[in-house]
């Protein structure tokens, strides 16, 4: 056996006992009660005192924070930007016509908004039959090359 073989059956070895081992330590490490659940008393001073002391409280488990409050996106332009991409221009509208209600927004930058808005679904209309016409082509000559085999030699 060349050394090179020795490293590797050392390697496999290894990592065939510390798989086991490591789901062995996650699995005792998921069911351990966790410290803050576990009843706090004083220790007993001896086998008798502890079968006659009984737990005096249930296990309370520790006081949970209260959930975070959902971060949500502030900016009007870009909850309008992603409303309008998904075709909800009227939500976009509500949105922005509040921004600006608000002073958020200035009229002449919700005009701005919507003239980028229409250019770039332009581009995108545009740019569409070109990818049709792409694919097409690309379809039609792999059609091409299934009829046309070289002869086999």
């Amino acid at each position: 056996m060349t050394r090179s073989q020795q490293i590797s059956l050392a390697a496999a070895f290894a990592a065939g006992l510390a798989l086991p081992l490591w789901l062995l330590w996650r699995s005792r490490r998921r069911a351990a009660p966790v410290a803050s659940e576990v009843p706090v008393s004083p220790p007993a001073r001896s086998k008798a005192d502890a079968a006659a002391q009984a737990p005096s409280s249930p296990v309370v488990p520790a006081p949970r924070r209260p959930a975070a409050p959902a971060v949500e996106a502030t900016d009007p332009l870009s909850q309008a930007e992603i409303l309008a991409s998904f075709g909800r221009r009227d939500e976009a509208e509500a949105i922005l016509g509040a921004a600006v209600t608000a002073g958020d927004l200035t009229p002449e930058e919700l005009a701005l908004f919507w003239t980028r808005h229409e250019v770039a679904r332009a581009k995108r209309a545009a740019a569409r039959p070109a990818a049709e016409k792409k694919q097409k082509a690309a379809t039609a000559d792999r059609q091409v090359k299934k009829r046309v085999r070289p002869p086999e030699s």
